[in-house]
Order: C-alpha cells, then sequence, then structure tokens
C-alpha cells in the first residue's frame, strides 16, 4: 500500500458499539485492521452504516479522501480499531 514518497501517518480507535470516525486525516487511502487482540468483531462503513464486518487479525483498505470518512464500531463490547492512512 505505502510507495516512495507517501507520509503514512497510523492511529487506532478504541470502538465500542457507537459508531465513531477512525480519526481526522487528509488520505489517498486507509488501512483499518481489527486488533489480533479483540476478541469481537469490528464493524467498518460510514456514518450511516457499518456493514463490514472484520474478524481479530483482519484488514481492509479503503480509498478515501479522509480517516474521518471512515466509520467503526464493534459487534459487542470493546475492538481496537488500528489504522494507517497515505497521504
Amino acid at each position: 500500500m505505502l510507495a516512495t514518497g507517501d507520509n503514512p501517518v497510523a492511529g487506532t480507535l478504541n470502538a465500542t458499539t457507537s459508531a465513531a470516525a477512525l480519526g481526522s486525516q487528509v488520505c489517498s487511502a486507509v488501512l483499518v485492521q481489527n486488533d489480533p487482540g479483540s476478541a469481537v468483531n469490528l464493524l467498518i462503513g460510514d456514518s450511516t452504516s457499518q456493514p463490514f464486518s472484520l474478524k481479530a487479525g483482519q484488514a481492509c483498505t479503503i480509498p478515501c479522501s479522509n480517516v474521518s470518512k471512515v466509520y467503526a464500531k464493534s459487534a459487542s463490547g470493546t475492538a481496537t480499531a488500528n489504522w494507517i492512512a497515505t497521504q
């Protein structure tokens, strides 16, 4: 995902059952991972719907203009969303 000249920025979100934006960072794409230590699924989507489910350790890449456009929540309890974005 990263190429020469990219400026990666990384972060985490402690996701609960209420959807929240991953962060606020201008980007061209963001890689989102459900932390390998998470006990529950992480649901990924936009501000309205989070239908994409990631099991612990799974990841997906989402082309977008800002990390704030990607929302996550846990299926139950809490999960940690790890992310890294390229500018």
